[in-house]
């Protein structure tokens, strides 16, 4: 099976922009933006766009940030969120690279694991690489989109809590790709909610 780039040169849903407005894209501010997805998912995000509001990031950098509460324990968060990825991304709402094409996706839990899509056609899109993997706690994955100039990185942490896992999704590096960084991090801010959340309902069995 080859790797290939996209038939179109669609982005994911992610951060392409549907009939005019991107998908769930918050109105610009100068502070954070936070939305929620639905009732019951319990998931919010909030985009930083102002240096001080990044903690633990180089100055100028853009963050968007996205956490959900499921009742798992952490091992079984991290194994869904890994190894069950196909089981609850919403590829078929077209936050996919394949488009009509889409199949599976992969994201391999190991350090220089593969985060990728596999089209209906056999041809594989290699989206990301698994730099840190640390189960249960921590997976760090790069993420480049076929027309950006650099790589941008995701980290999720699964925290602990009484009633289960919180877990805490951080997409970064963003100032990379130039001029154009922030609008794309504020259309990735408009579609993380939507993936995190439908990974919340399978986590809830729904």
């Amino acid at each position: 099976m080859g790797v290939a780039r996209p038939k179109d040169s669609r982005w994911s849903r992610l951060g392409s922009p549907p009939e005019g407005r991107e998908r769930g894209l918050p109105e610009p501010s100068h502070g954070p933006v936070a939305g929620s997805v639905g009732p019951g998912h319990g998931a919010t995000y909030v985009l930083f766009t102002r240096p001080e509001d990044t903690e633990a990031t180089e100055q100028g950098a853009v963050v968007v940030r996205a956490s959900v509460r499921v009742q798992l324990p952490p091992q079984e968060a991290f194994r869904l969120f890994t190894d069950g990825i196909n089981q609850w991304w919403p590829l078929q709402e077209g936050y996919s690279y394949g488009g009509d094409r889409a199949r599976e996706i992969f994201l391999e839990p190991t350090e220089g694991g593969r985060f990728y899509e596999r089209f209906v056609d056999g041809d594989e899109l290699q989206v990301g690489t698994v730099r840190v993997c640390s189960p249960p706690d921590r997976i760090l994955f790069t993420w480049r989109s076929p027309d950006w100039q650099a790589e941008t990185v995701v980290e999720v942490r699964f925290v602990a809590e009484d009633l289960g896992t919180s877990v805490q999704l951080e997409h970064r590096g963003f100032e990379r790709l130039g001029a154009e960084g922030e609008a794309i991090a504020r259309r990735w801010g408009g579609g993380w909610p939507r993936v995190i959340g439908a990974f919340a309902a399978r986590a809830a069995g729904r």
